[in-house]
């Protein structure tokens, strides 16, 4: 599963994009009612796409630990990542049950989609942690850039 490795630099865009897009719909959502099944959809998308990034990001942190030799300090930065990634999708993947609970049992209010928003807000701030942790590791460490990885 070493070729999934490759992949994490191309998919991690998609669930930063769709959570971010997320936000924005469930805050037009307030005031709009047609976004709010788009919002469903765009958080649903993000989550898929996201479980596909950690898993393609678990492959290159291994092949990057078996075929580079790592500091400490690396190894740390790529833990630091791994954490923030999974607590962004574990994170989300909790909205999106509770969004999903909301909507099904018609109890999505305008207070209910202000909870949705704060929540979202939130989850923001996590992709942020994680995009940041994970850039750390590209343009401090050379993570992924072969000739300084080495």
């Amino acid at each position: 599963m070493e070729f999934l490795a490759g992949f994490h630099p191309l998919i991690i865009h998609f669930p930063i994009a769709f959570f971010l897009l997320y936000f924005f719909l469930e805050f037009t959502g307030i005031f709009f009612t047609q976004f709010e099944d788009a919002a469903l959809l765009v958080l649903f998308l993000g989550v898929v796409t996201g479980v596909i990034a950690v898993l393609t990001g678990n492959q290159a942190a291994e092949f990057f630990a078996k075929n580079f030799n790592s500091n400490k300090l690396i190894t740390g930065a790529i833990e630091n990542h791994e954490f923030f990634a999974t607590l962004l999708i574990w994170y989300f993947f909790g909205v999106l049950i509770y969004r999903y609970y909301l909507r099904t049992k018609k109890k999505l209010n305008r207070k209910m989609k202000y909870v949705l928003l704060i929540l979202t807000v939130a989850g923001s701030f996590l992709v942020f942690q994680t995009g940041n942790a994970g850039g750390k590791l590209v343009f401090e460490y050379g993570v992924g850039i072969s000739e300084k990885a080495e």
